[in-house]
């Protein structure tokens, strides 16, 4: 049962791994069109990542920690 146990957690810690690094794809992809002042692609990844962000949250992927 150890096994299974350790599995999942592994498993768990995989999924929020790349949970994380799509949520920091987005934020970098807001801060380098801000950065090169593309306002209007600004604007949308920030509504994609704010959706995303919400989506996690609301199925559990992500908590207020992560």
């Amino acid at each position: 049962m150890q096994n299974n146990a350790g599995m999942e957690n592994t498993m768990s810690l995989f999924k929020r791994n790349t949970t994380k690094k799509e949520i920091e794809t987005l934020l970098n992809e807001i801060q380098i069109n801000l950065e090169n002042n593309y306002k209007d692609l600004a604007i949308k990844a920030f509504k994609d990542s704010s959706e995303l962000i919400e989506k996690y949250h609301n199925t559990a992927a992500i908590n207020e920690k992560t």
